[in-house]
C-alpha cells in the first residue's frame, strides 16, 4: 500500500545554460559558482539532469520508523521527494540504480518530505551497506531493464564462519531484492548481524540466446544496460532474489582448496596420475576439435567413506588453478516443483561460465539413483542431470562424481560419453598408509616422533582409510599435548590406534574379547594349523615364495560342542592383530529373492577391501549344507543359491588374496563336499574332547584365577572330569564358586565340598554316537 502523504510542491528551475533542474533556493548559488558554462562540471548543490538525480546523501533518522514500510527493509531503500521522483520517472517501491564512489547498487524508492526538491536520504544501515559516509555524492536513476531471476548467489562472509541456518535467513531477508555482483549484504540472525559480499551471481536466463530481433528478450536488454562511469560505458546486469534462489558460501571452499595440493595427498599416486591425465585432455580443446574424444568429459570416483574422494578433487582444482563448482546431491532437492532441476541447471551454467572448471558431484547416487528405487521427483532430477552432462561436450568442464555405493547408481550415468572413466579408491594397504601418515605428520611444526613409530602404526592399522588415519594422528598429538611433551611417543600412537576404529569395518566388525593363546588350554595341533594358515603367510611370505607354494585358504574346525572352537578363533584374531569379520550362518538369509546372495558378496567384498583379514563362519552347516537335501521340485532352495555364491567367492574368478576363511561346525557330515576341497577349506582339524593334559591346563588357569582352598586337589578334579568338554570343565569351576556364595555370600574360599557338589550337578552331555561320528569322519578326512 502506497503512503498517503500531504501534497508538497517544491519550486524548481531549469537552467538554460547547462540543462539541469535544480531547486529555486539553489538558483543564486548555481548562477554565481557552479554552472557548467562557467567551468564547474560538478555543481555544489543537488540537481536532476536527464532523469538522473545527483546530490550529497543525508542520513534518515528512524526513531518512529517509516510509515507503511517494514523496519527490516528500510536499509534497502533510498528516500526522495515526490517531485524528484516524478522528474526521474521513478515510482513508489520501484527499483532505481544508485551509483557511488567505488561501486553501484540497486535500491527501491520511497517518498519522503524532507528539506527540498533534490533531497537524497538513506538509513544508517543502508549507508553502511554501501560503505559511504554522510555527505558523499550519489546519483540515482531509473532502472530501465528488468532484473533476471538469480539461481545461485555465491557469497563471501565478512566475518566469522556462518552456518546453513544463517544462509537460510539471508535468502528470506533478500527475497524480492535486486542484487549486483560485489554488493554487501546483511542478515539478522538471533539478534546478531552477519555481513556478506555477493562475489558471483548465476542465472540460467543469461545463457539464453536473444529472440529474433533481439529487442524484447530480457537477457538481450540486460546486455545493453550501461552505467556511465568517468565517461565510459560499463555493463552491469542485475538479478532479483526469488524463492528458488540458492545462496552458497564460497569463502570456505576457496580457503580450504587453496591450502591443498596433490603433493599433500598420500597413498593415491596411481589414481592421481590417471585423474590428472584425464583432466588435461578434457581442458585441451584441441582434442575436441579433432573429434578425438567425442563427448568424454566425466569421471566416477568409487570408494568407501573417508578414502579421500573429496580431498582428491579439491587438491586437483587447487593445483590446476581451475574453478571448482561443488554439487552436493542431498542439497539439490526442494519441496517446490521444478526448483531442484533449476538449481542443477544453474550449477552447470556456473561451471560453463568459469571454464576451464571442475564440476564435482558429491554423493551422486542421491542425484541419479537406480531406477528401481526412484520417486517421481528423483526421475526429473536424474533426467536433468543426464541432459546437462550431454551438453558439456567441448565446454572445458571436467565432471568428477563420487559415490560409495556404485550399485545404487543409474546405469545410464556410467555409459560412454558421461561418466565413462571409473577410478576406485580402495582401502589403503600398509605402504599406502605409511605414505598418508608421513603426509599428515609432515604438516606438524615443532613436534617430534620416535623413529620407526610411523611404520609400526601403518602395520597395525588394517582397514583404516585416510579419514581414520587423520583421527589417529590427531588423538596421538592430543595425548602428547596433555602430557606436556613436544614429541609423540609410541604409547600415544598405541592409545590413538585403540580409540579409532576402522571405518571400512564398521558394518561388519565385532568387538573381539582380548583372548590370548595362553588362555586356551591344550589344542596345540589346532593352534599350529591356524598359525600356518594365517600368521605364516604374513610374517614369512618370502619363505612361501622361495618354495613356490601357496598358503592355505581356509581352515574347518569340527568337534563336539564346548571344545573351544569359537574361543580359538577369538584368540587367533587377538594374536594376529588382523581385521576379524564374524559371520553367523543364519544371519545371511533373507526372505527377499537375491538379498541372501548379495549379503555373501558384501561380506567378501568388504574382506577384500580390508585385507589382510579373517572371515569366521560359525555354525557353517547352517550356511553350507549339502546340496540336494533341501531342494524343492522345480527349483532350488535359498540355501543352495547361497552355497553357490559362497563357493564362487571362496575360489572363483575373482581372487581372494590375503583373506583367510576360518569355519566351525558341530555337524561336518552335513557340509557340502565342494566346500571341503583343496583351495577352499583345505585344512580340516578335529577338535576332540579335551584329554587329561588339556583339562589340566584349563583347570590350572581357572584355579589361579579363582580362590580355591588349598585342600582342593587339582589332579583329582582332572581325573574326575574325564569325558567333559572344555566348556563343561569351566562350568564345574563356576558351579563350585556359586555353591560357595550360596552357603555364605561373604565366603572367601571355594572348598572341597563345593567342588564335589559341582561335579555332581555338571555332567558330560556329549553322547557317544556323536563322538563315534566325529571319529569316523576324522578317519575318512585324513
Amino acid at each position: 500500500m502506497s503512503p498517503k502523504l500531504k501534497k508538497n510542491v517544491f519550486s524548481w528551475h531549469a537552467c538554460e545554460k547547462c540543462g539541469i533542474i535544480l531547486a529555486t533556493k539553489d538558483l543564486q548559488v548555481h548562477s554565481n559558482y557552479s554552472c557548467a558554462i562557467n567551468g564547474e562540471a560538478n555543481p555544489v548543490h543537488g540537481f536532476v539532469k536527464e532523469s538522473v538525480l545527483v546530490n550529497r546523501v543525508e542520513e534518515l533518522c528512524l526513531e518512529g520508523g517509516v510509515k507503511y514500510l517494514p523496519h527490516s527493509d528500510a536499509a534497502y531503500y533510498v528516500y526522495l521527494s515526490e517531485s524528484s521522483m516524478q522528474l526521474c520517472g521513478l515510482v513508489i517501491g520501484g527499483f532505481c540504480f544508485v551509483k557511488y564512489p567505488g561501486g553501484s547498487a540497486v535500491r527501491s524508492v520511497w517518498p519522503m518530505y524532507e528539506k527540498s526538491l533534490t533531497s537524497l536520504m538513506m538509513t544508517a544501515e543502508g549507508l553502511q551497506f554501501l560503505e559511504v559516509e554522510v555527505g558523499t555524492r550519489l546519483s540515482v536513476e531509473r532502472l530501465t531493464a528488468l532484473p533476471v531471476p538469480a539461481d545461485i548467489v555465491f557469497v563471501r562472509p565478512l566475518g566469522d564462519h556462518v552456518s546453513s541456518t544463517v544462509l537460510s535467513s539471508l535468502s528470506k531477508t533478500l527475497l524480492g531484492k535486486v542484487l549486483l555482483n560485489g554488493n554487501k549484504l546483511c542478515v539478522r540472525h538471533y539478534g546478531q548481524r552477519h555481513y556478506f559480499q555477493a562475489c558471483d551471481i548465476v542465472s540460467t536466463q543469461q545463457q539464453q540466446q536473444p529472440a529474433a530481433g533481439g529487442g524484447n528478450d530480457v537477457a538481450h536488454r540486460l546486455a545493453n544496460v550501461h552505467i556511465c562511469e568517468d565517461g565510459a560505458g560499463v555493463s552491469a546486469p542485475c538479478f532479483i532474489v526469488n524463492a528458488g534462489t540458492q545462496f552458497k558460501v564460497v569463502d570456505e571452499t576457496v580457503k580450504h582448496v587453496n591450502s591443498l595440493s596433490l603433493a599433500s595427498v598420500g597413498g593415491l599416486e596411481g589414481t592421481i596420475q590417471k585423474l590428472k591425465e584425464f583432466a588435461d585432455i578434457v581442458w585441451n580443446p584441441k582434442f575436441f576439435n579433432l573429434g578425438a574424444l567425442g563427448g568424454t568429459h566425466g569421471c566416477l570416483l568409487i570408494g568407501p567413506p573417508g578414502s579421500g574422494k573429496t580431498l582428491l578433487v579439491r587438491a586437483l582444482a587447487s593445483d590446476s588453478g581451475a574453478a571448482l563448482v561443488e554439487v552436493l546431491g542431498s542439497e539439490m532437492y526442494s519441496k517446490y516443483l521444478g526448483e531442484s532441476e533449476a538449481r542443477l541447471r544453474a550449477l552447470f551454467a556456473a561451471a560453463r561460465e568459469r571454464a576451464p572448471s571442475l564440476l564435482f558431484l558429491d554423493e551422486v547416487d542421491a542425484l541419479c539413483p537406480a531406477e528401481r528405487s526412484r520417486a517421481l521427483h528423483e526421475q526429473r532430477v536424474a533426467a536433468t542431470l543426464l541432459a546437462q552432462l550431454d551438453s558439456l561436450s567441448g565446454a572445458g568442464v571436467v565432471v568428477v562424481a563420487a559415490t560409495s555405493r556404485p550399485a545404487a547408481l543409474d546405469v545410464r550415468l556410467r555409459r560412454p560419453g558421461r561418466l565413462e572413466l571409473e577410478l576406485e579408491l580402495r582401502v589403503p594397504d600398509a605402504l599406502q598408509r605409511l605414505d598418508i601418515l608421513r603426509c599428515l605428520v609432515g604438516a606438524w611444526r615443532g613436534v617430534g616422533i620416535e623413529p620407526g613409530s610411523l611404520e609400526r602404526v601403518a602395520q597395525c592399522t588394517h582397514g583404516h582409510v585416510g579419514a581414520d588415519l587423520v583421527g589417529v594422528c590427531g588423538r596421538a598429538l592430543a595425548a602428547a599435548v596433555r602430557r606436556g611433551e613436544a614429541s609423540v611417543s609410541q604409547v600415544d600412537w598405541d592409545e590413538a590406534c585403540a580409540q579409532v576404529k576402522p571405518s571400512a569395518m564398521r558394518e561388519v566388525m565385532v568387538e573381539v574379547p582380548n583372548v590370548r593363546w595362553s588362555e586356551v588350554g591344550g589344542q596345540h595341533g589346532l593352534k599350529l594349523r591356524l598359525r600356518q594358515a594365517v600368521e605364516w603367510p604374513l610374517r614369512h611370505a618370502c619363505s612361501f615364495e622361495r618354495l613356490g607354494i601357496s598358503p592355505p585358504k581356509g581352515v574347518l574346525m569340527f568337534g563336539p560342542p564346548g571344545c573351544s572352537k569359537t574361543m580359538v578363533a577369538k584368540a587367533l584374531a587377538t594374536e594376529s592383530q588382523l581385521n576379524f569379520i564374524s559371520i553367523k550362518g543364519p544371519e545371511l538369509f533373507s526372505k527377499w529373492v537375491g538379498e541372501s546372495e548379495r549379503a555373501v558378496r558384501d561380506v567378501f567384498r568388504r574382506a577384500r577391501q580390508v585385507a589382510p583379514a579373517i572371515v569366521f563362519f560359525d555354525e557353517l552347516d547352517a550356511l553350507g549344507g549339502e546340496r540336494g537335501s533341501s531342494s524343492r521340485e522345480g527349483g532350488s532352495s535359498v540355501q543352495e543359491r547361497v552355497l553357490a555364491q559362497l563357493l564362487t567367492e571362496m575360489d572363483g574368478v575373482t581372487p581372494l588374496t590375503h583373506v583367510t576363511i576360518v569355519a566351525a561346525t558341530n555337524r561336518p557330515d552335513r557340509i557340502d563336499k565342494a566346500l571341503l576341497r583343496p583351495g577352499r577349506l583345505d585344512q580340516i582339524v578335529y577338535v576332540p574332547l579335551p584329554d587329561e593334559a588339556t583339562r589340566r591346563d584349563i583347570l590350572t588357569f581357572h584355579f589361579n584365577k579363582c580362590r580355591f582352598a588349598p585342600e582342593v586337589c587339582l589332579e583329582s578334579v582332572v581325573r574326575r572330569t574325564q569325558g567333559y568338554s572344555g566348556a563343561e570343565v569351566v562350568a564345574v569351576c563356576q558351579e563350585a564358586g556359586l555353591g560357595a556364595l550360596e552357603e555364605d555370600i561373604n565366603s572367601q574360599w571355594i572348598e572341597e565340598r563345593h567342588v564335589e557338589r559341582a561335579l555332581t550337578n555338571v555332567k558330560p552331555r556329549t553322547p557317544q554316537h556323536l563322538l563315534d561320528l566325529y571319529e569316523t569322519y576324522a578317519i575318512k578326512s585324513f
